[in-house]
């Protein structure tokens, strides 16, 4: 009994060490989450980052060869689904407001986009392109202007998701039904409805919005204020490798309840 105690204990321990061995052992991957880690001022020192998550990130002069140079910072990211993107950038700050920052993206062997902002005219700016999936993609901010200062910046690679049409609302009693197209590959649908204002941003402000799973294209809004007007809409909502991306809204449709 005991020499079987001892070796179940053993075994356990030995089984312990082989699967630490293993991890220890496997290709290490540090996601830059929301912040840029130097060293990354080339392709093979890219931090690695997941789309749809916003990166914050500074570049620095620094001193190579007897010479100052803006360093370059370089991020990677393997595309979860094939599909269109968006690269956005904000140009956040600089000791020297001639400075802008520029992003470019490109897969293996060739560029697909890029796009340069500035803090006077075009603090920030984007620029759509395509995902394959599987594929591996990298990003390459740069400083340009004149002068030796550091800037920051962050940007943001997501999805574009098409949105969907409002087809009809009908007014119920006390409510309305809505109706609009169903979009292939929704995780879910959001309708937003509110009470007609002559201020309309601050109407939406104000504004419900319900849930509706994937599998029904309307929806039946009840216990509203009789006989008042509410404006609709409905936007196309996706989660895609645990990220939640948006639709824009479809356009607004007026009703009057019953």
């Amino acid at each position: 009994m005991l020499m079987s105690s001892f070796l179940k204990k053993t075994s356990g321990v030995i089984i312990a060490i082989i699967m630490l061995t293993v991890i220890m052992m496997a290709p290490l991957e540090i996601y830059a989450a929301a912040d840029e880690t130097e060293p990354n001022n080339n392709r093979n020192e890219a931090n690695i980052i997941e789309v749809g998550t916003t990166v914050y990130g500074e570049r620095q002069f620094v001193n190579r060869n007897n010479g100052y140079y803006q360093d370059n910072d370089y991020f990677r990211f393997t595309a979860p689904l094939s599909g269109n993107a968006e690269l956005v950038l904000w140009h956040d700050d600089s000791t020297n407001s001639a400075l802008g920052t520029g992003i470019s993206i490109s897969d293996s062997t060739n560029e697909l986009a890029s796009v340069e902002v500035n803090p006077y005219n075009k603090p920030t700016a984007s620029v759509k392109f395509g995902l394959v999936y599987g594929e591996k993609y990298y990003i390459n901010t740069y400083a340009f202007g004149a002068g030796q200062y550091d800037s920051s910046y962050h940007f943001i690679v997501k999805y574009v998701i098409g949105k969907t049409t409002l087809t009809s609302v009908k007014a119920r009693t006390k409510g309305f039904r809505v109706q609009w197209d169903k979009k292939s590959n929704a995780s879910f649908y959001q309708v937003q409805y509110t009470k007609k204002s002559t201020y309309s941003d601050y109407a939406w402000s104000k504004a419900k919005t319900v849930n509706v799973s994937s599998g029904n294209s309307s929806k039946t809004i009840k216990n509203l204020s009789k006989k008042k007007q509410y404006y609709v809409r409905v936007r196309v909502v996706r989660t895609i490798d645990g990220k939640t991306y948006y639709s824009a809204w479809s356009s607004k449709k007026l009703v009057k309840t019953k």
